[in-house]
Formats: C-alpha cells, sequence, structure tokens
C-alpha cells in the first residue's frame, strides 16, 4: 500500500501542475470569453484524449520541476530565511542511506515531506505562469474580462508566494527529520558497529 501512496502521489506532484501548464494554454484560446465557454470545452473531451492530456501533463510537471526547486532555492529561502537544524556532519547522500537502512519508517516521513515539497514548487511555477498568461491575456486579448482574468491573475500571484513560502518549509522539515533520525537512533553509531 505504502508503494502504492507514493508512485500515485509522486505522479501527482508531476500531473497537477501540469494540469495547470495545460489549463494556461486554454486561457489563450480567444473563443473561450466565459466560465461556460470553458466548461462546454471540457465537455468535449474523451477518454483517449483525456489520457493524452495526462500524460502530457506528466511531462509538463517533470520538466518545470527544476525551474520551481531554483525558484523556492534562490527566491523562497531569501524572502523566507530558514535553516534546518544541524546534524552531524555526512554527505547528504549518506544521511539517506543511513535513514533509509536503519530508520524506514522516519524515511517514509522524510520522503512525504519531500514529495510535498515537490509538489508545493512544481504548482508555484504553474501559478506563475498563470499569473503571467492572465495579465497578458487581459492586455493581448480585446474582449478579455478583466474581472474574469484580474481574479486569476491575484489569485495566482498570491498562490505562487504561499506555494514558495510550503515548498521551503516542507524542505526544512524533511531536513530537519533527518537530522533528527539519525542523531536521536545514533544511526552512525549503529552504522560503524555494523561494520565491526
Amino acid at each position: 500500500m505504502d508503494k502504492f501512496f507514493n508512485s500515485t502521489f509522486d505522479a501527482l506532484t508531476n500531473v497537477v501542475p501540469g494540469s495547470v501548464i495545460i489549463a494556461i494554454i486554454i486561457l489563450f484560446d480567444p473563443s473561450l470569453a466565459t466560465i461556460d465557454d470553458v466548461i462546454a470545452k471540457l465537455n468535449e473531451i474523451k477518454f483517449g484524449s483525456a489520457t493524452i492530456l495526462v500524460f502530457i501533463s506528466y511531462v509538463l510537471g517533470f520538466i518545470i520541476s527544476p525551474i520551481g526547486k531554483l525558484l523556492y532555492q534562490k527566491i523562497g529561502f531569501k524572502i523566507w530565511p530558514m535553516t534546518a537544524d544541524k546534524g552531524p556532519y555526512i554527505s547528504i547522500s549518506d544521511k539517506f542511506i543511513l535513514v533509509r537502512e536503519y530508520s524506514p519508517s522516519n524515511f517514509k516521513y522524510i520522503e512525504s515531506w519531500n514529495m510535498f515539497c515537490n509538489l508545493s514548487h512544481n504548482l508555484a511555477v504553474g501559478m506563475l505562469v498563470l499569473f503571467v498568461a492572465s495579465v497578458l491575456r487581459l492586455i493581448l486579448v480585446d474582449g478579455a474580462s478583466i474581472k474574469v482574468f484580474g481574479v486569476i491573475a491575484l489569485i495566482a500571484i498570491i498562490a505562487f508566494f504561499i506555494l514558495l513560502k510550503r515548498a521551503v518549509v516542507f524542505r526544512i522539515w524533511a531536513m530537519n527529520d533527518l537530522n533528527a533520525a539519525i542523531d536521536r537512533l545514533e544511526l552512525v553509531q549503529k552504522a560503524e558497529q555494523g561494520k565491526s
């Protein structure tokens, strides 16, 4: 069950943000002036097309992941400076190996925080693109509803900053749990004893 949950959630960290990007593309269709137009367009989608859209969403989400990571690392940590608790001075790879080997239950929680971080920063990219697309739609398309696209732009930019902060928080939680598991459970010492 855990593998199914992790695989499903991992897929969603890419599919959901990719779907946002596809929704943005729809915003540029000038024939869609109202929400009713969008709903009518969505009702035209068949199962085969939906499957292809899910696959494309996954690929788009996978592509934007490094951009999201860069945004939360370079911008998120500057806006909300947080530092993880100090842990043992060993490489991050060695930390993950120790926790995965000696404390699988803690590793599961750490990976959950990392997945939430991924989802947050991927969605932040989607919201940033949605903001830009909404503003462009207002500027470039005659008859674009200021009420609709202005509200979308406002919600998107607010969501961008909220999601960026969530990515920072989840990353800190992951690192704190990683360091705490190694420290409290004395995993470095266990590994040394295992070598003897």
